[in-house]
């Protein structure tokens, strides 16, 4: 229309840009805005880690398409960011209530989410393994995306 451009969505996190006819044009992007793609990858990072199934992208986790895209600037940019960022531990809680006329199916979900401790990402990981200690439990990762290494 101006002879200009235009991207497919103004935010480089839209989760709508990672369709099967908009991956190229987001790769491209990422890769000319490597900072603003590792923020959308914190940004997922955050989310995961409150609801594992919150991945950024339908089909895909964000941080799963700059590794398979080979975006080594984004995935060295979302390691720092992680490094920098203050970590935090929540209690979050969900009560699954049955629909109203329809016991059998799911209703409203009540949610708390409550700050039990911050600090660094070790202290975090250290607090988390004393508080599943004293519960009887203990702690697993099921992915380290802050690891030195690409995956």
């Amino acid at each position: 229309m101006f002879g200009e451009p235009w991207s497919r969505s103004c935010c480089v996190y839209c989760p709508f840009q990672a369709s099967k006819a908009g991956i190229k044009e987001m790769v491209a992007r990422w890769r000319a805005e490597p900072l603003a793609a590792a923020q959308a990858l914190l940004l997922e990072h955050r989310a995961l880690a409150l609801n594992p199934n919150m991945t950024l992208f339908k089909a895909s986790a964000a941080v799963d398409v700059a590794e398979t895209y080979g975006l080594v600037r984004v995935l060295a940019g979302f390691r720092e960011l992680l490094e920098n960022a203050g970590w935090a531990l929540h209690d979050v809680r969900r009560i699954h209530h049955a629909r109203r006329h329809d016991p059998t199916r799911r209703g409203p979900v009540w949610r708390s989410v409550a700050t039990v401790a911050t600090g660094t990402q070790r202290r975090m990981r250290t607090e988390l393994d004393r508080l599943a200690a004293a519960a009887g439990a203990h702690t697993s990762i099921d992915r380290d995306t802050a690891s030195p290494e690409p995956h």
